[in-house]
């Protein structure tokens, strides 16, 4: 069986934001794929990164999530 799934929240708003998340719920998307990382202070954080949790936004290319407190994302 083939699932529908939002990537992401699919192309319903920003990636990895509610009115994505909304959008493909209200779609009737089957599903839902994000990333969850944890950051420093073990905050469960939404955004996309490398396999490993290394981030690619804000040119912060060679960090990974852990090394970040939820305040400092």
């Amino acid at each position: 069986r083939t699932l529908v799934l939002g990537h992401r929240g699919g192309f319903f708003g920003p990636e990895n934001s509610m009115k994505g998340f909304r959008g493909a719920i209200e779609h009737n998307l089957e599903g839902i794929e994000f990333d969850v990382w944890l950051s420093k202070d073990n905050v469960p954080m939404v955004l996309h990164g490398g396999s490993d949790g290394q981030l690619t936004l804000y040119g912060l290319e060679e960090e990974r999530v852990f090394h970040w407190t939820q305040e400092e994302l």
